[in-house]
């Protein structure tokens, strides 16, 4: 922490616990709600790493507790995008594709 001590530690824990109830109302904003109170006593290095950390943590959670009512033949539809997305991000960057020019890669 940059300003370590218990008034940094009391902040950390003030703005984790109130991300993770906007997120459990809401469903999402635990990035946004978590700097908005961790920038005060975390460097923003440390802050984007924990919100990373906590965003998969907690929304990992959520589905989890929900993967009962997921119906994976509903998804199946968009298989082709996942797919065509995540080539177009495991390729690399090509100029060529991500220009201006280009819609789609």
């Amino acid at each position: 922490m940059a300003h370590t001590g218990p008034f940094a530690l009391a902040i950390f824990v003030l703005g984790t616990t109130a991300a993770s109830f906007v997120t459990g109302l809401s469903g999402f904003a635990f990035g946004l709600v978590a700097a908005a109170i961790w920038l005060y006593a975390l460097t923003p290095i440390q802050t984007t790493t924990l919100i990373v950390a906590y965003g998969l943590l907690v929304q990992g959670y959520a589905v989890w507790k929900l993967r009962h009512s997921i119906n994976v033949s509903r998804l199946t539809p968009l298989r082709p995008l996942a797919f065509r997305l995540a080539s177009c991000f495991c390729d690399g960057y090509h100029p060529r594709r991500f220009g201006p020019q280009s819609v789609s890669c």
